[in-house]
């Protein structure tokens, strides 16, 4: 086959399915009442989405000076991030496969991501949706999530810190950003004291002038309960797990993720495993504080697992030799296990307290 042909071939390709995924995301999701794209370009958000500054900005500039309708312009948004995240996932997966492996795996990421933003898991039924949700910042999240992975992997801090100021300003969970820089560098951690304690700084301060710019913002900072109601997030995220059953269908909504890194945890780099703690810290708290239906919420989650997983399955096919402690002790299984261990304890004790609740 003639190369340059096959090359054409690889862009129609990627572009397809960058444009198809772009008109998915938006086509085949609800909006939320109180964040319709109308009342995200006129600001008129209730907190906390009145924090999610960046793509109301953009699509209100593309509307003001372009002259777009909202809807394109929201879209306009949405496709134009999906083609940053391709190259920005790439770039992440260069640095640890060749270009040709990267690509694939840039593709099948694609072709997954519909599973966490797309599919409707029927739990959006129980609450009144016919379909998965929308909102403008999901996809802008990724970007951000991948390109600071990635610039902490090669130790850019300056820009860094620059970019999770701006992260900052389309949602708040890029505070992860600051925390994968002494879990990715462990072992020169007294070397990066000081970009971590920038990178807070950046975070911290960023989130002090978008709080003050909002003062006058009507809703809560940090959604404790659910909708127009008094019960507590918590409650209604375990009785939808356990109650309703939708346990099963988490496989899919992580897109096998967490389950791969079970499997082929000896695979996966050193480097890498650390993450795992702040993989579970952060999925603890969307417990009180999102709604497990709304598989979206998991965005940032998917990124940190992608690229360890997928080295992980390489070095498996690969039959990569894996260290085996010949004398495990009580330290080696815990060190293991600990994560697994944490979840189940932090389940069965939250669904204790959320019988409780409701009893009560």
């Amino acid at each position: 086959m003639n190369q340059e042909v096959f090359e054409y071939k690889k862009r129609f390709l990627t572009m397809t399915l960058l444009f198809s995924y772009a008109y998915l995301h938006i086509h085949l999701t609800a909006f939320f009442a109180e964040t319709t794209l109308k009342k995200c370009l006129e600001f008129n958000t209730p907190l906390p989405f009145a924090q999610r500054l960046l793509m109301p900005m953009l699509a209100h500039g593309l509307h003001i000076v372009c002259k777009l309708p909202i809807f394109y312009s929201f879209f306009l948004c949405e496709w134009l991030f999906t083609v940053l995240l391709y190259l920005s996932l790439k770039r992440l997966l260069r640095t640890e496969f060749d270009k040709k492996h990267a690509e694939l795996l840039t593709w099948l990421f694609f072709l997954l991501l519909p599973l966490v933003y797309v599919v409707n898991y029927r739990a959006s039924n129980q609450y009144g949706f016919m379909a998965a949700l929308y909102y403008p910042w999901d996809t802008p999240t990724l970007f951000f999530m991948a390109t600071g992975f990635l610039w902490c992997i090669q130790q850019k801090w300056s820009a860094l810190i620059v970019w999770i100021a701006l992260a900052t300003l389309n949602r708040e969970s890029s505070i992860l950003l600051c925390f994968i820089i002494p879990l990715l560098h462990w072992p020169d951690k007294t070397r990066i004291v000081k970009p971590f304690c920038y990178a807070l700084g950046a975070y911290g301060l960023t989130r002090l002038i978008i709080l003050w710019w909002l003062n006058k913002a009507f809703g809560h900072i940090v959604e404790l309960h659910a909708y127009q109601s008094f019960v507590p997030l918590f409650v209604v995220n375990l009785d939808w797990l356990f109650n309703k059953q939708n346990i099963f269908f988490y496989l899919f909504c992580f897109a096998g993720l967490p389950w791969a890194w079970f499997v082929f945890y000896d695979y996966i780099p050193y480097r890498y495993r650390l993450l795992r703690f702040l993989l579970l810290i952060y999925f603890i708290s969307l417990l009180f504080v999102g709604l497990y239906h709304e598989t979206r919420i998991y965005g940032e989650l998917i990124i940190l697992l992608y690229l360890p997983v997928a080295v992980a399955i390489k070095n498996w096919l690969q039959n990569t030799p894996i260290t085996i402690c010949e004398s495990p002790t009580f330290a080696h299984y815990s060190e293991r296990y600990i994560v697994i261990f944490l979840l189940i304890l932090s389940m069965m004790s939250g669904f204790a307290l959320s019988l409780l609740t409701m009893n009560g």
